[in-house]
């Protein structure tokens, strides 16, 4: 299987598993939506090592944006952050994540 394969098939399955998770909110909220909807408030954040110049962030990126589209979230919902360096950058970037509002951050090389 293609790299770009590989890197789709863990980004869907990333999302599925965010989406599953998300599910577990309040009872009155899951009462409220159609099954699978995600909430406007949801957001993610990716970190990447590198830049779209790297082959093995860009086919990382690219999937996240293909299951950002398919799952009809907005920019404002997917968060990137790039050339962020291994150490105690990566854990303060995923920390400014979480209190912007990201539900999940991934991170790819840490």
């Amino acid at each position: 299987m293609s790299k770009k394969i590989i890197a789709l098939l863990m980004a869907v399955l990333m999302v599925a598993a965010m989406v599953a998770l998300t599910a577990c909110g309040k009872e009155e909220e899951k009462e409220s939506k159609a099954d699978g909807e995600i909430s406007a408030d949801f957001k993610v954040g990716f970190i990447f090592l590198h830049d779209e110049n790297s082959t093995y962030d860009k086919n990382f990126m690219d999937a996240a944006k293909a299951v950002q589209a398919k799952l009809g979230l907005s920019d404002d919902q997917v968060i990137f952050e790039v050339g962020v360096p291994e150490g105690n950058e990566c854990y303060e970037t995923a920390a400014n994540m979480a209190d912007k509002g990201c539900k999940l951050v991934f991170a790819d090389s840490f």
